[in-house]
């Protein structure tokens, strides 16, 4: 029998068993995909150096989600790509400040371009 670990060490409480779901997990993980918008949407990875893009939708997991919406990329903002050459991480600049995408990140998030 296992031993449970507490949750709380001044407290008798427990943690949670916890289940896996794929299913549950999936509907968990696009945040703000949906198949209208991705309609006309290349992903982030594609998108040539130089050009200026908009975010559109993330097709992305909990944790790359919430570090995207900590980085201030959501629905709607403006990315422009500094550096891509089609081979290992890709540099985005948003709102001035220059990120470092890994080229798999960048390939969940889907953007249209700016005319």
């Amino acid at each position: 029998m296992k031993k449970e670990i507490p949750m709380f060490a001044t407290s008798g409480r427990t943690a949670p068993k916890m289940r896996h779901n794929r299913r549950a997990n999936a509907a968990h993980g696009n945040h703000f995909c949906d198949r209208d918008r991705m309609r006309d949407c290349v992903p982030l990875a594609r998108v040539e150096q130089g050009k200026t893009v908009k975010l559109v939708c993330l097709d992305a997991g909990r944790h790359l989600a919430s570090r995207l919406a900590a980085l201030g990329m959501f629905p709607g903002a403006e990315v422009e790509v500094i550096q891509n050459s089609n081979h290992g991480p890709v540099i985005i600049s948003l709102t001035g400040t220059r990120f470092v995408l890994g080229r798999g990140e960048a390939g969940k998030i889907y953007v249209k371009y700016t005319s």
